[in-house]
């Protein structure tokens, strides 16, 4: 299998497509460049009215969470006013003190905030209901709004029923809207930390996957470093976000309420954010943002999932800051993954500036990540937000200066000028949903699909065009081809890399302005372990966790994981993910006993065998046991001293994988399939509930 690990052999694939297929690229993205200029000459930029990307309105219900990288930074208040539809937001004191700054944001909000207040008792101020009475008396409301807010849990009562109950209200009155669930925060409160908090936040994040809504996180706002859902006591406030005088330790400060109101505005998709600025007081907090979008349909080729994992994505890593920033800085942080999906088969994700002397244009053109061209680059020579930086690569006429590779403040210059002038282009009007959230999957491979758009405006409308860009993106018309020398093609690494950030990727990329072991966590995905520069059995933690959600089954995953993935391709979306039948069935028993398991379902020594093998090609299929008794791959330890990625027992009977261990807590977090009808997640237990605790030693370490 050819690919471009070997960049001189990628290279070479490239020079061998056909002649006529790079020369009719190259012809394409003269004339329409030469439209757009002429556009650009004629007109004023046209202004895009935001559309609604989140869950609820991508149709289904099988979305899939994506980390937001324009959160991971909090903005001060010179944010514009949002527009678009009105947005309801119901909560307790820090709400109505909050209020004003949301009043300035929201063109159109509607604020129901009463001090006290949970969803079963009531406030004593306002209109002093109750949240589930004020959702009854605000029907009105609710029932226009284009977006809800709830900010409840400060004062207790958030569980998992009394959340699903509140759910359930809203979406009767109004099944259209997305929901939003601010999660909670106090400061130097260790007891009420413990006693409340930390339990509103673990059901808010619980049921955020199956009610489906959104948790933006303001716990993460005013201390980076905090897991919403395990507060220590010991939370800071940096930014003098929280006002103490009273000794509640909650209600927002001047400043704080700016900032909370911020927060909101941006994150919920009813306008842009612009002229934001990090807010003041240090590195700028880190927020826990998820948008969702509905996967359903795909299903790529296992040949390209492989070439992804194993050699795009440790080449494309190293970027994802630079495509963050590109991104931001025209308005469209969701789909930084653009980038990557053009950087690959245009530069094999190198750094490149070497002349571009391909097709029409003379020797010494400009070129770069995206193989830009002098007519792409020199109108902008003259632009105050890109020239500056473009002359330190080309002449005024276009000519490149000799250059071997870009810094990073030339990549991301280069990265805006992709959004700016090529997916403007492509997109037209449409452009306005980049900034609104990510691209919803589409099968289609015609102009109905908007990564059809930008590709065939990229490479024309060839059919090898086509193919480079949908290389891999399905089975069937558009699985992967070895007459394609580029693989998988854009759309396939656009949604491949949309999955990687649900499994908690983003947690292992260090985002400038981000905490870099926060930012990419959902409710579905632990925090904690950066990938990055994981080595031994913290891999093994992180390979696990893109099986989160599936269903444990007895038998399940004691194969290869080359076989488990083969039958278990995208385990985001599974072809057969809850086990059905009796004893005997054929794929699989609910009841966990038949030791025949579904495609997408493991137990708990499985799914170590699997990740262990997709981390470092061992191959090696344990039970509880023989995991024990395998010092070859597994040192005994102290329980005590456990880390990210090994693994505990049980009695010799059951296993999980280490997240993490709060030891002033006496806390232990894990990962692991835990038993019949149970899907795979994270679980919270005492060192004293374990025998044993084991190293991962083998091969790789």
């Amino acid at each position: 299998m050819q690919g471009f690990n070997d960049m001189a052999m990628f290279k070479i694939l490239r020079q061998d497509s056909s002649f006529w297929f790079r020369a009719q690229k190259i012809l394409w993205k003269f004339f329409a460049t030469l439209s757009v200029l002429v556009l650009l000459a004629t007109s004023q930029a046209a202004a895009f009215t935001p559309e609604d990307f989140s869950c609820a309105n991508q149709g289904g219900t099988g979305g899939t969470c994506f980390y937001n990288p324009d959160t991971c930074t909090t903005t001060s208040s010179t944010s514009t006013a949002a527009d678009g539809g009105s947005t309801y937001i119901l909560g307790d004191s820090i709400t109505a003190k909050a209020a004003d700054a949301y009043t300035k944001l929201f063109s159109a909000v509607s604020i129901d905030g009463s001090s006290s207040r949970t969803l079963s008792s009531p406030g004593i101020d306002g209109n002093k209901l109750s949240g589930m009475d004020a959702i009854k008396q605000d029907s009105s409301q609710i029932s226009s709004a284009s977006t809800i807010v709830i900010a409840l849990g400060t004062n207790g009562g958030d569980t998992k029923s009394s959340i699903d109950s509140a759910i359930q209200a809203l979406k009767a009155i109004n099944s259209t809207a997305p929901i939003y669930w601010v999660d909670t925060f106090v400061l130097d409160r260790p007891t009420y930390n413990q006693s409340v908090i930390a339990k509103a936040n673990k059901a808010i994040y619980d049921e955020a996957s199956s009610q489906n809504y959104n948790v933006i996180s303001w716990a993460k706002t005013v201390d980076p470093d905090i897991n919403p859902q395990y507060p220590t006591g010991n939370e800071k406030d940096t930014n003098s976000y929280i006002d103490n005088s009273d000794g509640l330790g909650v209600h927002p400060t001047a400043s704080g309420a700016t900032a909370l109101a911020n927060l909101v505005s941006t994150t919920v998709g009813n306008g842009s954010a612009a002229s934001a600025t990090p807010a003041a007081g240090g590195t700028p907090p880190s927020t826990l943002v998820m948008q969702k979008v509905d996967l359903s349909g795909f299903h790529p080729d296992p040949q390209a999932i492989d070439y992804f994992k194993k050699t795009s994505l440790p080449l494309l890593k190293k970027y994802i800051p630079l495509y963050v920033q590109a991104a931001q800085a025209e308005g469209a942080p969701q789909n930084w993954e653009l980038l990557a999906a053009i950087h690959g088969p245009e530069l094999a994700y190198g750094n490149y500036f070497q002349s571009n002397g391909a097709g029409s244009f003379p020797a010494g053109g400009p070129s770069g990540p995206f193989q830009e061209t002098m007519h792409e680059l020199t109108p902008y020579l003259s632009d105050p937000a890109y020239g500056p930086v473009l002359k330190t690569l080309v002449t005024p006429a276009g000519v490149t200066i000799p250059h071997s590779h870009v810094s990073d403040a030339q990549f991301v210059i280069l990265g805006r000028l992709a959004f700016k002038h090529w997916f403007s282009d492509a997109l037209g009007s449409d452009y306005s949903k980049l900034k609104s959230g990510p691209i919803p999957f589409n099968p289609a491979v015609d102009s109905s699909n908007p990564l059809y758009k930008i590709e065939s405006t990229w490479n024309g409308v060839s059919s090898t065009g086509l193919a480079e860009g949908f290389n891999g993106y399905n089975t069937g018309a558009q699985a992967y081809s070895t007459s394609i020398s580029v693989w998988p093609g854009i759309a396939t690494t656009y949604y491949l890399l949309k999955q990687w950030e649900a499994s908690g990727g983003m947690s292992t990329i260090n985002v400038p302005g981000a905490a870099a072991s926060n930012c990419g966590s959902s409710a579905t995905s632990a925090t904690g372990t950066n990938c990055e520069s994981a080595v031994g059995d913290a891999k093994i933690l992180c390979e696990a966790k893109q099986y989160s959600g599936i269903w444990y089954v007895w038998g399940g995953g004691h194969e290869s994981y080359s076989t488990f993935q083969a039958a278990c391709p995208d385990p985001l979306n599974p072809p057969n993910n809850q086990p059905t039948g009796g004893p005997g069935a054929a794929r699989g028993d609910p009841g966990g006993n038949t030791g025949n398991p579904s495609p997408c379902a493991v137990d708990c020594s499985g799914l170590v065998s699997v990740a262990a093998d997709q981390a470092f090609g061992i191959n090696v299929q344990w039970d509880v046991g023989s995991l024990e008794a395998d010092a070859t791959n597994w040192k005994q330890i102290d329980i005590s001293t456990v880390q990210a990625g090994d693994v505990v027992v049980r009695d010799a009977s059951h296993v999980e994988i280490v997240d993490n261990y709060d030891s002033s807590g006496g806390k232990l977090h894990t990962f692991g399939a835990f038993a019949a009808n149970v899907k795979t997640g994270t679980d919270t237990s005492s060192l004293s509930d374990w025998t044993g605790a084991y190293h991962y030693v083998g091969k790789g370490t």
